[in-house]
């Protein structure tokens, strides 16, 4: 006798077979990684859609944005500096760090623990890439690119974002009294444009630069810069086929080919200059460094990316190659994924004014074509070590700490004597600048979590908040992820972390605590001259107060300090609403 068993009934065999093998997986972890080791055990990963869709679920998942609004609490809680989470979907279980000897130990050794490339094969558009290689393909980018990131460069750096500065107090806001600002991206992110402009490309982009379009181009290079960074996330969405299916995504793809297409011409035009022309900025330097003759089995001597040198024949790099790391550097040192830069300049240089006032506005969406954005989209970004954000954080510190803004504009003054600006040579002088930066990047890393794998079977050992010492296996293929504001906020290393407090940067201070930037990342040093210059320029001419709104008249400081540090998620924390008043020193 044949039995007919309903579809539905196969199918609902199916998803229990399928349920039963995820509910198998996930104790096989759970006793892997050690049954009574401390961590979530959870059904959805906060890696997962719904793991970052939903809010804190105790057995669902930790919650959206669950590192940076829960800092070190959650390693309070579990009474460990190292937590395993475990989950059924997808199931497998990874490792949660704030201990600073464990991290010290997993960002020296990329062989051990090198970060999972398959992450970031999709950020592969412009070509192969320091971002998306490891291993030997990451030794050949690194050998090439490191000595780009010289002094020279930083000196460049100093001093063009010193000349930003100046032209924006000069020719923008002029003899106004008063700035008012909706959001503080608003000034941050286009002064981080025009810099690694200049800096990063050796291309002047100034605030009132023209718009003419040059020969065989049908968009200038600011206008290609802005909607590739405006349109990056779409870029990484939509498959190339996808990318002609409506007027958004042409211009979107259209931005990629402009780009592109300059990035070539430069190569060609400064291979083929016949006067060489002295550049530092970075697109010359690694053009220059890759283009330097080599003498067959000569070795040179290059960063490892680990604290150390190593040497090591010269490896060229294709034209693709050159381009995806040049793309990739300004990507990474200073755009923001979803801003409207041209938006912004267009509202500001035509804005309303009144006497002694500048009052920058935006309007609200209505369509791509008629230039009417929406606001929240203009501060959504998704970077890494994104200049605009940090110097957001940083004035909205200023602002509701004055008795600190004051501190530093006092230091500024006694340095800055007779309006002269500072030199590359003085930075260091300016410890108070250095020490307000750094405890911004404390409190607001640019990135929350930093993903590695264990490449090999381990053990991480550790000392829990009962004072016992704790031995944690972990096996290879194993996810680890840094929690950056969990070490950042752990009260083992830093006094009262919850407080603002620059001071601690010029005392002695726990330097294997602060991981703001992986022990490799070449850019530091780019990030932090262009930081210190432009904070030091503004409070050396403008008190940066909040901005008093009426509905907010009654708020307490707390309120006052959770409203204007609304965070959004992303590669990068971003800020989503910060008002500002800038009033001219006397």
């Amino acid at each position: 006798m044949a039995i007919n068993a309903s579809p539905w009934v196969v199918f609902g065999g199916f998803v229990l077979l399928y349920l039963a093998q995820r509910l198998v997986d996930f104790w096989r972890n759970v006793r892997l990684m050690k049954l009574n080791h401390p961590g979530f055990r959870t059904l959805f990963s906060q890696r997962t859609f719904f793991g970052n869709l939903l809010p804190p679920m105790t057995g669902v998942t930790p919650g959206r944005n669950m590192a940076f609004l829960r800092k070190h609490k959650i390693f309070q809680y579990f009474g460990s500096d190292v937590i395993v989470n475990v989950s059924a979907f997808p199931s497998e279980p990874f490792v949660n760090i704030a201990d600073p000897a464990i991290i010290t130990e997993v960002t020296s050794s990329r062989a051990r623990f090198p970060k999972p490339v398959e992450q970031y094969t999709v950020l592969s558009f412009f070509g192969r890439n320091i971002v998306a290689s490891e291993g030997e393909e990451w030794k050949k980018y690194r050998k090439i690119s490191a000595p780009a990131f010289s002094d020279r460069n930083n000196k460049l750096v100093w001093d063009e974002s010193l000349r930003i500065m100046d032209d924006l107090f000069a020719n923008v806001w002029g003899d106004q009294d008063t700035i008012v600002v909706d959001h503080c991206v608003d000034i941050t992110l286009p002064i981080a444009l025009f810099v690694i402009g200049v800096a990063g490309f050796g291309r002047k982009i100034s605030w009132q630069s023209d718009l003419i379009i040059p020969p065989n181009h049908s968009m200038t290079f600011k206008d290609a810069l802005h909607e590739v960074t405006v349109g990056v996330f779409t870029k990484l969405v939509f498959p190339k086929w996808m990318m002609g299916w409506t007027e958004r995504l042409r211009k979107v793809q259209r931005a990629f080919d402009e780009l592109d297409q300059y990035m070539m011409e430069m190569i060609h035009a400064r291979r083929t200059s016949e006067k060489k022309e002295e550049r530092y900025d970075l697109f010359s330097s690694l053009l220059d460094a890759n283009d330097q003759d080599d003498d067959g089995d000569e070795e040179f001597e290059f960063d490892d990316g680990e604290g150390g040198k190593e040497r090591g024949k010269k490896l060229k790099l294709t034209e693709r190659e050159l381009i995806g790391n040049i793309f990739f550097f300004f990507w990474l040192l200073d755009m923001s994924g979803r801003v409207w830069v041209w938006v912004w300049w267009k509202e500001y240089v035509d804005g309303e004014k009144g006497p002694g006032l500048i009052v920058l506005r935006r309007r609200r969406r209505r369509s791509l074509e008629t230039q009417d954005y929406e606001s929240l989209s203009l501060c959504r970004s998704d970077d890494c070590l994104t200049t605009a954000h940090t110097l957001c954080y940083t004035f909205a510190l200023l602002a509701l700490y004055p008795d600190k803004q004051e501190k530093l504009y006092q230091q500024i003054k006694s340095l800055m004597k007779e309006d002269r600006l500072p030199t590359y040579e003085e930075m260091s002088l300016f410890t108070r600048s250095m020490g307000v930066f750094y405890e911004t990047l404390r409190m607001f890393p640019p990135v929350n979590v930093i993903p590695k794998t264990s490449a090999e079977d381990t053990v991480f050992h550790t000392i829990n908040h009962s004072g016992e010492r704790v031995s944690v296996p972990i096996p290879k293929g194993t996810s680890i992820v840094i929690n950056t504001p969990g070490l950042h906020n752990n009260p083992r290393y830093w006094k009262d972390p919850q407080d603002f407090r620059p001071e601690r940067f010029l005392e002695e201070w726990p330097r294997d605590a602060f991981a703001p930037f992986s022990v490799s990342c070449i850019g530091r040093k780019f990030f932090e001259t262009e930081g210190i210059a432009i904070l030091t320029m503004l409070v050396s001419k403008y008190k940066i107060e909040v901005k008093e709104e009426p509905q907010y008249a009654n708020e307490t400081f707390e309120e006052r300090k959770a409203r204007i540090f609304q965070t959004s998620p992303g590669l990068t924390l971003t800020p989503i609403w910060v008002p500002l008043v800038l009033k001219r020193r006397v």
